[in-house]
């Protein structure tokens, strides 16, 4: 399957989500071989949803039984990719339309031994879907990723599935920095490349993990950024000051700050 890539989505409880999900996955212009969704035992309808769909399209695999957490639903689909690429794409968010060959178009002439990541940008959009924001991200620096900045959205990449499996696929110790800590992994001494098109929408609503894990996702953080640098927390505050600043800039140089800071 050089020529396609995968989708994992982990799903628990996304009945209000889920089909603008598959959808967004099915109108991707036949670059998908596989849209492998996890349901973790959702009871809100969720799975007949993924069944309804899964009947009409060869391409979708679903799981449905308990797990561990997000890392061990993604996991279980990580296991079922035959693809060099894969995204990552949860259960309330969406893709843009036709933009994945787009993305997967960077990664031929590269070596796959090499080329860790593609990303791109990726929209904001509310419960109903109406857009509201952008996030246009500068180029990818691993010390500012360390230290302060993590540039890549999970939902607006493609992911080299052999680097990921190789370095042990998803930390399933952690509720909500599975995707810092795999970017940090995959990506030391790799490289990354970046498309300046939107690639995918990232919704906000109240139960997403998002508004409701906050102080998980700053205690992981710290935690990981401690475990890659190796530093102490007085360094790691430093150079977490001297990072954003260099992001800052680098938003600068490439025009995209001043909308940032607009929106």
């Amino acid at each position: 399957m050089l020529n396609k890539i995968s989708v994992i989505t982990p799903s628990y409880n996304s009945g209000d989500y889920i089909a603008e999900c598959i959808q967004s996955v099915l109108a991707q212009d036949q670059i998908v071989s596989k849209h492998i969704i996890i349901d973790g035992g959702s009871k809100d309808g969720s799975l007949e949803i993924i069944e309804s769909y899964a009947k009409q399209n060869s391409n979708i695999i679903y799981i449905a039984e308990t797990d561990n957490g997000q890392a061990d639903a993604l996991n279980k689909g990580l296991a079922l990719i035959d693809t060099p690429y894969f995204g990552w794409l949860n259960a309330d968010d969406r893709y843009v339309p036709n933009i994945l060959s787009q993305l997967f178009s960077l990664t031929k002439e590269q070596n796959l031994d090499e080329l860790s990541i593609v990303y791109g940008d990726y929209r904001l959009i509310d419960v109903k879907g109406n857009i509201i924001g952008f996030r246009k991200q500068p180029t990818f620096s691993y010390f500012d990723c360390l230290y302060s900045y993590l540039t890549i959205h999970n939902g607006a990449a493609l992911f080299n599935t052999q680097l990921t499996k190789k370095l042990g696929g998803f930390n399933e110790r952690l509720k909500f920095a599975m995707d810092y800590d795999l970017i940090l992994k995959i990506t030391k001494g790799k490289q990354v490349l970046h498309i300046k098109e939107f690639i995918s929408d990232f919704r906000l609503h109240p139960s997403s993990k998002t508004s409701n894990l906050e102080y998980v996702r700053i205690e992981e953080t710290k935690r990981l950024r401690k475990h890659f640098s190796r530093h102490n927390n007085l360094s790691i505050y430093l150079l977490n000051k001297f990072s954003l600043l260099k992001v800052v800039l680098r938003m600068f140089r490439e025009k995209i700050l001043f909308e940032r800071i607009k929106r």
